[in-house]
């Protein structure tokens, strides 16, 4: 089973060698709506991917800052460990809440997407 060469011009994507006639219509063309999903999707998925990468960063940049500010007024005023404890339970709060709109954003833009295919 020898392949025909194809000239670069009409090279397509079930041309390939194991493309398995992925997105091919009866004339061998593959529709233009399918073309220009497969390139939406490849670019949401990376969107997404980098938006959850994003929630672990947020919620330790806020547990990180709470906790140096509350070091700081601990200094400045000499109260001990408490506002280094509150600026901890304020900076999780805070990293928390944040996740938690990130992850409901993804979750919104991920049904608006089902919802228009």
């Amino acid at each position: 089973m020898a392949h025909e060469p194809v000239p670069p011009s009409s090279t397509k994507r079930d041309d390939v060698p194991g493309s398995a006639g992925l997105g091919k219509q009866v004339g061998g063309e593959a529709p233009q709506s399918a073309r220009q999903t497969d390139g939406e999707s490849l670019t949401d998925t990376v969107l997404l991917l980098a938006r959850v990468a994003g929630i672990g960063w947020t919620v330790a940049i806020a547990i990180i800052a709470g906790t140096v500010a509350g070091w700081w007024l601990d200094r400045r005023f000499d109260t001990g460990p408490w506002l280094t404890l509150a600026g901890i339970t304020l900076g999780a709060a805070a990293g928390f809440t944040a996740m938690i709109r990130l992850l409901r954003s993804v979750a919104g833009a991920k049904r608006k997407n089902k919802e228009s295919i």
